[in-house]
């Protein structure tokens, strides 16, 4: 992607003018200030004002002065919320804090605070799209009398906004399986209550959104920093079509195929020499590996979420190996996440192994995310806390592993499945390679899978994608409630939807088993 910062600045200044969204009636959308739409939505520039706001979205809370969006809690941010629904019920991080025992036992309530966020948090990003794409419809800018080489920019920028809500149901699919669906010609107001939206209807909807607007997405690697292009929606398409089976019992692995090789193929995105580079706070720069960032600011914009979350609650006993000025001491890697790379990982030639010592109680300390430079400095923060490491929510890594898993399991490729899997391999030993593996196994791949993707919030899916999450074959600590870990019933494939959702909409059913 082209370095430009004018995307992310807007986005870190929270200084959109656009109508805000209630956090107490997500669906009734008012004017915080003077400005009303026509002020704004009245040029190519005041759109991309406000598409900032989407984007913005995944992090946010509000535009400040205490005008909060989402309530301030910080573990309503996206990557925050999404990360401890995806990695704290597996064999990948423990919650050190306590807080979230119903997640790390598998058992999970459906009152629980962050069951509540990553629902409250999805469901506020594809609000904020869907206020975007209501108004940068081509009537809607006829009528503002919108020049036509504006309206042509403005249309990218709506694609833009359809794969941001796309992306959100794709997280409530892919957690509540049947969520309320809202789109933009829905009415607005406390009266209007969402109907219900089957997965599988949902599945096809995610689909054909993604599958329309691909060609209306700007070319892969010609977009600003941190904005979506048609590279995004391939790499978004290969993880629906991969988990299709799961999804809709269907099997897709063709098209999951397809839709990685056209990410590889574009000649884009390569691998990053060194993979700790990829998690530090210049991963912004000289990166051709991330293919879509979640963007971080300590400076314009610092957050308790997102990475800064993750390196301060991961950070051991010295924080000054994270680029921070101390730490929270909230989450930890489980004793098996280690494993993964050998008996011991501390002899492991593997350069993935981004691990501190083993604690008294036998978790890990993990410190794959810092805020230090890849040139060894430390990043700027004025309150040693927040960070400005960006999040890699795809990369090219896991779209080598898309494709290798696609063709094992059967789909069609012009590329045997373990050629990128001993590229990931080659970067990961470097100088200690010991040699390309001629084959892999379905179990084989789901541990190299581990040993790339930890702590990227991919864990739970994959597990569940491999008959493993419920298991009682495949164990982990306090898996099931149980020290040792015990399997547990199927029915926590998906998670309860929020007790507050329930309460607040009467025509919502709950998930089978809770």
């Amino acid at each position: 992607m082209k370095k430009n910062k004018n995307i992310l600045i807007l986005i870190m200044s929270c200084t959109f003018v656009t109508f805000l969204l209630s956090c107490e009636d997500k669906l009734d959308l008012y004017p915080l200030n003077e400005l009303l739409p026509d002020d704004v939505y009245n040029s190519a520039e005041g759109y991309k004002s406000v598409l900032a706001k989407v984007y913005a979205s995944y992090t946010q809370i509000g535009n400040g002065g205490g005008r909060n969006d989402v309530p301030n809690d910080y573990s309503a941010d996206f990557v925050r919320s999404l990360w401890n629904m995806q990695e704290l019920p597996t064999d990948d991080a423990q919650d050190l804090w306590g807080a979230f025992k119903d997640l790390t036992d598998v058992n999970f309530n459906p009152g629980s605070m962050m069951i509540q966020a990553l629902f409250q948090r999805n469901m506020f990003m594809i609000t904020t799209a869907n206020e975007f794409i209501a108004q940068s419809s081509d009537d809607a800018m006829t009528n503002r009398n919108i020049s036509e080489s504006d309206q042509s920019a403005i249309r990218t920028y709506r694609a833009e906004a359809r794969f941001v809500r796309a992306l959100g149901y794709w997280v409530l699919m892919d957690a509540y399986g049947n969520p309320p669906f809202v789109v933009e010609t829905d009415p607005i107001g406390s009266s209007f209550m969402p109907q219900q939206i089957n997965r599988a209807d949902l599945y096809n909807y995610i689909e054909g959104e993604l599958l329309e607007i691909e060609p209306l997405m700007i070319e892969p690697g010609e977009n600003e920093y941190a904005r979506a292009d048609r590279a995004a929606v391939w790499s978004l398409l290969a993880r629906l079509y991969l988990n299709a089976e799961v999804y809709v019992g269907q099997n897709r692995y063709n098209e999951a195929a397809e839709y990685s090789k056209r990410v590889i193929d574009s000649g884009v995105f390569s691998l990053s020499d060194n993979y700790s580079n990829l998690f530090k706070a210049d991963n912004d720069s000289n990166n051709r590996e991330i293919i879509l960032p979640v963007t971080y600011d300590a400076v314009e914009g610092g957050t308790f979420g997102g990475t800064t979350f993750l390196i301060n609650a991961a950070h051991g006993p010295d924080p000054a190996l994270y680029g921070i000025s101390g730490g929270w001491s909230g989450i930890a890697g489980k004793p098996q996440l280690p494993l993964v790379f050998g008996e011991d990982f501390e002899t492991t030639k593997d350069k993935r192994a981004l691990f501190g010592p083993v604690r008294s109680d036998g978790n890990i300390w993990v410190f794959k995310y810092n805020n230090m430079n890849s040139d060894g400095t430390p990043s700027p923060n004025p309150d040693g806390s927040t960070v400005n490491t960006d999040f890699p929510l795809f990369r090219l890594a896991e779209i080598y592993l898309t494709y290798s898993e696609a063709v094992l399991r059967g789909g069609s490729g012009d590329q045997p499945a373990i050629l990128y899997i001993n590229e990931l391999r080659k970067r990961a030993f470097g100088t200690d390679y010991p040699g390309d593996l001629t084959s892999i196994t379905l179990d084989e791949l789901l541990d190299e899978r581990q040993r790339e993707l930890y702590w990227e919030c991919t864990r739970r899916t994959d597990l569940i994608r491999f008959g493993k999450f419920t298991s009682s074959d495949f164990l982990w600590s306090f898996k099931g409630g149980v020290e040792g870990g015990t399997g547990v019933d199927d029915h926590f494939k998906l998670y309860p939807l929020p007790s507050a959702e329930m309460l607040a909409n009467p025509s919502l059913v709950q998930n089978p088993g809770y």
